[in-house]
Formats: structure tokens, C-alpha cells, sequence
């Protein structure tokens, strides 16, 4: 499996290497730049976008945790930056 990203549409794409087919496509990913397929089926996104490292799991990757990231906010915005516009 291949894992490609489309960094302007915000979409991983899994590939089969033999086929070159498209198996299936991850979409509402913030800006990803890499991603890569686990041994266990999940799918870690670098997205550019939140600043954050992605775990996607789950019926089409619709299950998402942050793994590492500048916030934990799947909204992308940071608590500290919310709390000073107060």
C-alpha cells in the first residue's frame, strides 16, 4: 500500500502498489504533507495545516487523534492564542 497526499484538496489517497489502483481516499486532512500506513491499519498524516501529527483509524480514517501537535484542538487553534484574544 501507498500512501499519497493532495496538500491543496485535503486528501490522503491509498494506493496498491501492485494494482497502482486507488483503494481509498481520506479526506478533511489539513494541508497533509506525509503520511504513512501502520502495521495496524492506521494512518499517520503530517498536517502542515494544524501543525500536528495525525493518527486516522477507523471507518475511512474518520476516527483522527493528535498525536503531537502545536494543539491538541482538532479546530486548529491553539488554547494559548484563544485565550490571549480574550
Amino acid at each position: 500500500m501507498c500512501c499519497c497526499r493532495g496538500w491543496f484538496t485535503g486528501t490522503v489517497q491509498l494506493i496498491d502498489r501492485k494494482t497502482g489502483k486507488t483503494k481509498e481516499m481520506l479526506h478533511d486532512f489539513k494541508a497533509p504533507h506525509d503520511a504513512v500506513k501502520l502495521g495496524d491499519g492506521s494512518i499517520l498524516v503530517n498536517e502542515l495545516g494544524s501543525k500536528s501529527l495525525v493518527r486516522a483509524s477507523g471507518e475511512h480514517g474518520k476516527d483522527r487523534t493528535v498525536v503531537i501537535g502545536a494543539s491538541r484542538d482538532r479546530s486548529g487553534s491553539s488554547p494559548d492564542r484563544a485565550a490571549r484574544s480574550i
